[in-house]
């Protein structure tokens, strides 16, 4: 992200900094009492517990059976410190040892554009081979482009995803698949238009029911 665009998360987090503590209490009111058969989950690329701790802030934690993967052991040594009784591992998440169809859902986010496009294409068939019900996927960096535009930058990628390509690719492999332009979500069903919209390119992809 250019500083253009961290200047604007900055400002997008100041403005909200007094409603993150309502939001995740609201959640956690709302699952209160709630029972269910933890969904078995692998997360790739799971860093610091980046987004594992908003799972637990928010009282999700308590319905997954949880396992975060990261290539960097020093990420996943400050992961466990955080929380020492959650399954965090060292794995490439091109080549991971889980059984075909033995995990529920396998979730990622802002990954796939750090990768080649045929390290992404890579990932996302470990993802489908190891998942018996679907994906959940966000990217930062989505458009609507003609084809996939590959951008290295050193040793990672700072690549440009087409919603077409990527949803034509889903729309043969799962039953349902919604591909969520986050800012346009806002402005239609809630009349939200962000104050700093800082990534129009920010989107959400939901794939269920492998075919």
């Amino acid at each position: 992200m250019d500083q253009e665009g961290q200047a604007g998360v900055q400002r997008v987090m100041e403005d909200v900094a007094d409603r993150i503590d309502l939001f995740a209490q609201r959640w956690r009111d709302a699952l209160t009492g709630c029972q269910a058969i933890p969904l078995r989950v692998v997360e790739f690329a799971c860093g610091s517990a980046n987004d594992y701790r908003y799972f637990v802030e928010y009282g999700l934690a308590q319905f997954l059976d949880y396992t975060g993967i990261d290539l960097s052991e020093k990420n996943v040594a400050n992961a466990k410190r955080r929380f020492p009784d959650t399954d965090f591992r060292v794995g490439s998440i091109l080549s991971l040892p889980e059984k075909r169809r033995s995990v529920d859902y396998v979730i990622g986010y802002d990954i796939l554009e750090h990768l080649s496009l045929q390290g992404m294409f890579t990932a996302l068939k470990t993802a489908e081979r190891i998942a018996r019900r679907g994906l959940y996927f966000a990217f930062f960096r989505m458009d609507e482009v003609p084809e996939h535009e590959e951008h290295p930058r050193g040793s990672y990628h700072y690549n440009l995803l087409s919603v077409d390509r990527m949803r034509e690719y889903m729309d043969k492999r799962y039953a349902k698949v919604q591909l969520i332009h986050i800012a346009r979500m806002f402005e239609d069903e809630y009349d939200y238009r962000w104050s700093y919209d800082y990534n129009r390119r920010a989107y959400s992809l939901i794939a269920e029911g492998p075919r």
